[in-house]
């Protein structure tokens, strides 16, 4: 039973086993909860930024504190090439992410030398720049239309099907770039990439040692986190049928928020990914109109659930119910015991 399992989690066939299952939840959940499709959009934008910092803290090791600065420049991008250069969103989504991986880049350069709670402080202060300089003052105009901001970005049209005006297809294309996402996660997860990733997490000296281009890895890994957020952030250009952008929900602060949630759901499991994203968007709907807790108590709970996890489950949410799996897999495995030892006969 344990060899199967590890078999399906290790194949090349588990993409679709796990994808193919999830992806039907999500075409069922649009249509059943209409009230609530652009909630469930959210969730997947959401989870495009956890899953960011699975490839960069799980994979790899490395601290950021900066992704939504990366979600906010793919907004910006796309929103600003849609609705004043007459882009279609499906070219300046593209553009938005590639502007999104160089940032992602330049903020990687320090990790070549930095690492821990240096790397931390280097990537807040680019999170606070851009939350305080680049995306509310008018020297920036080009990019943000700061004071107004962007406005007036459309949401595309694919084979003559209108986006705009309409949540359940746009629901439809957050879900298909979210699975998308982590397939591609997934992929490179599985392959030579991967592995040289989980190497420098574990140990850089002995990675350096072996041979292993340490500069190319770091940067790459940096590159595909942003362009994850980039990628959320093109959603969320469009996410209003307005078009509108502000620099509001790219603060440090839901930078912190973002890496909190990830590491309390698990950081080092593409899953969690789901899990997060579901946690950022109903985390506080949950508390306030289910359970009734005052607004000002649902930093405090979510900072002590941060806690408890870190002391209870080191892994993360994920990580624990994966244990606990396999652990009950263990206790319900026969026991096999060495010949001679007069079992057969009582």
């Amino acid at each position: 039973m344990r060899r199967g399992m590890s078999l399906l989690l290790g194949s090349p066939r588990a993409v679709w086993l796990l994808a193919i299952p999830a992806l039907a939840v999500g075409i069922v959940l649009g249509p059943l909860f209409p009230q609530q499709q652009l909630t469930l959009t959210d969730v997947f934008i959401a989870g495009l930024l956890v899953l960011s910092l699975v490839v960069l803290t799980g994979f790899t090791g490395q601290i950021s504190l900066c992704q939504a600065t990366f979600q906010g420049l793919g907004a910006f991008v796309a929103g600003n090439l849609v609705a004043y250069h007459g882009l279609s969103w499906w070219v300046a989504a593209p553009v938005a992410i590639a502007a999104a991986a160089l940032l992602g880049v330049l903020v990687g350069l320090p990790a070549l030398r930095l690492r821990g709670l240096q790397l931390a402080i280097v990537t807040l202060a680019v999170a606070v720049v851009f939350d305080n300089y680049v995306f509310y003052t008018p020297h920036f105009r080009w990019l943000t239309h700061a004071p107004e901001f962007v406005a007036g970005a459309r949401r595309p049209t694919l084979l003559g099907l209108e986006f705009q005006n309409r949540p359940l297809r746009f629901y439809y294309l957050a879900l298909a770039v979210f699975v998308l996402a982590l397939l591609v996660v997934r992929n490179v997860r599985r392959g030579k990439t991967g592995r040289v990733l989980r190497a420098l997490r574990d140990s850089e000296v002995a990675s350096s040692v072996n041979g292993l281009d340490l500069t190319r890895y770091k940067l790459l890994a940096f590159g595909l986190s942003a362009a994850i957020a980039g990628a959320s952030g093109a959603l969320l250009a469009i996410r209003f049928d307005a078009g509108s952008v502000s620099p509001s929900p790219f603060d440090f602060v839901h930078s912190l928020n973002i890496t909190a949630i990830a590491v309390l759901v698990g950081v080092n499991f593409i899953p969690a990914a789901v899990i997060g994203g579901i946690l950022d968007r109903y985390f506080q709907v949950l508390a306030t109109d289910v359970l009734h807790i005052a607004f000002d108590w649902v930093p405090l709970i979510l900072a002590a659930a941060l806690i408890a996890q870190i002391v209870l489950a080191p892994e993360g949410l994920w990580g624990a119910l994966r244990h606990t799996y396999y652990s009950l897999l263990a206790r319900g495995a026969p026991k096999i015991l060495p010949a001679g030892s007069g079992a057969e006969g009582g």
